[in-house]
């Protein structure tokens, strides 16, 4: 006999939720840390970890919004190489070909 799907959810769900959590009071911590400093220098490990903080918090919940809203994705259209696919300058090729090219051009 197995749990039901919505039984093993919730506790991932209550879990990432606390992560996510944890990361934007350590992202506050560090942005208020900067902000009160009071001395001639600080220490760089705020400015990186205010920054990550920031970063990972914006591409977690951020991110969708501006796929489906602002730029209307939509993973079935089919791409240039696709559409005119003539065998020397559109060729439908393996993404992680094209990650390789990337880097060797």
């Amino acid at each position: 006999m197995s749990l039901p799907e919505d039984a093993t959810r919730a506790p991932r769900r209550v879990l990432s939720g606390l992560a996510w959590f944890c990361v934007a009071v350590l992202g506050a911590a560090a942005a208020g840390g900067i902000a009160l400093h009071r001395g001639e220098s600080i220490s760089s490990l705020w400015f990186i970890a205010a920054a990550i903080c920031i970063y990972a918090l914006g591409y977690r919940f951020y991110s969708a919004f501006i796929a489906a809203r602002v730029l209307c994705l939509d993973p079935t259209r089919a791409t240039p190489a696709e559409r005119l696919n003539d065998g020397r300058d559109f060729v439908p090729t393996d993404k992680w070909i094209v990650f390789g090219h990337h880097f060797a051009a």
